[in-house]
């Protein structure tokens, strides 16, 4: 992605939970959040069309969704869950997700070169990357809502950008289950 000359960054999908949670519950839930985060028009945009419906042509104007505006080239993710257990002080399970959001350019490719004065003196690449995340946080909320969880708190949505030379140490992070799972079961 860096040699193509994109940028990537490392989003992060919490929401709320308690001891009392059940795990299909939020896995559910989870699923929920990420489709209405990532699986509507608002992420992924329209062509304008024309269609019939009753008998009526209708026409539906074009859509830009984020992906497009933030110039996403793709994604990956991974759920990661832990259990806290509530006999020792725990809040049972947490699931949460890691994804990297690979762009063909900066985020800040999004905002419109023409700004007002006071914004001089922002880091337009911050920006950006707060815009995004609100943009990922209302629809994220909605899904799990919807699947009838707690709305997350503003820092349940969290991105950041991912320099070169943090690669190693997101790649390492992101497999870390997998690996510990398997240095657990040669233990056995």
């Amino acid at each position: 992605c860096y040699r193509q000359g994109g940028s990537v960054y490392l989003l992060t999908l919490t929401m709320r939970h308690t001891s009392k949670d059940r795990l299909a519950q939020l896995w559910d839930g989870l699923s929920a959040g990420w489709r209405s985060a990532f699986g509507t028009r608002k992420w992924t945009g329209q062509r304008a069309r024309t269609v019939e419906r009753g008998g009526k042509t209708t026409f539906i104007k074009a859509h830009v969704g984020d992906a497009e505006l933030f110039d996403v080239a793709g994604m990956t993710r991974v759920v990661e869950a832990t259990y806290g257990a509530p006999a020792r002080g725990g809040n049972g399970w947490h699931l949460h997700i890691h994804a990297l959001v690979f762009t063909a350019s900066a985020m800040e490719s999004a905002l419109r070169p023409e700004l007002p004065l006071w914004f001089d003196g922002i880091d337009r690449e911050w920006f950006a990357r707060n815009v995004f995340a609100s943009r990922v946080h209302e629809r994220w909320s909605n899904g799990l809502n919807k699947a009838g969880l707690r709305s997350p708190g503003s820092v349940a949505v969290d991105v950041r950008d991912v320099a070169s030379d943090g690669a190693d140490y997101v790649g390492r992070y992101l497999s870390k289950a997998t690996y510990d799972a398997a240095t657990k079961m040669g233990f056995e």
